[in-house]
């Protein structure tokens, strides 16, 4: 019987262990392909919100005139497109949370966005553009019936 209890036992961690390890697989083969589109003179998506140390793949088509590029200098990543052109590059994601700014380096003043590593997706609000309810209580108001 005590043998079959160590077996039970060692069996148990095994399987535990390895449930554990395909968690940490599948989180580090994670993929992304992000599609990013430039005109004269904006991008569309100009906020990418992306998985910490996931495989990322950027389809970066050019629909200005011009020729742009997208460049995240943190990660040493440039594309460059010319008109009507469609470029492709992959990356992996820094896996600690974080924004990066990326930009076009031929209209940097007008072509940015942010990239957010393990970012919520609803935008970051300014505790200044929501003040805080206080206690109305002892708040007069005059109001005129007349």
């Amino acid at each position: 019987m005590n043998r079959m209890k160590v077996a039970l036992l060692l069996s148990f961690v095994a399987l535990l262990s390895v449930a554990c390890g395909n968690d940490t697989n599948e989180a580090a083969a994670q993929t992304q392909t992000l599609d990013v589109t430039a005109f004269d003179f904006h991008f569309e998506n100009e906020t990418l919100l992306i998985e910490p140390g996931a495989s990322v793949t950027i389809n970066f088509t050019n629909n200005g005139e011009n020729l742009h590029s997208f460049t995240v200098d943190d990660f040493n990543l440039e594309i460059e497109a010319n008109s009507g052109e469609s470029v492709s590059s992959t990356f992996t994601a820094p896996t600690t949370p974080g924004a990066y700014d990326f930009y076009c380096k031929y209209h940097p003043d007008d072509m940015q966005g942010t990239i957010s590593i393990g970012g919520a997706s609803d935008p970051i609000n300014n505790p200044d553009d929501n003040p805080t309810n206080e206690d109305d209580a002892d708040v007069e108001v005059d109001v005129d019936t007349e």
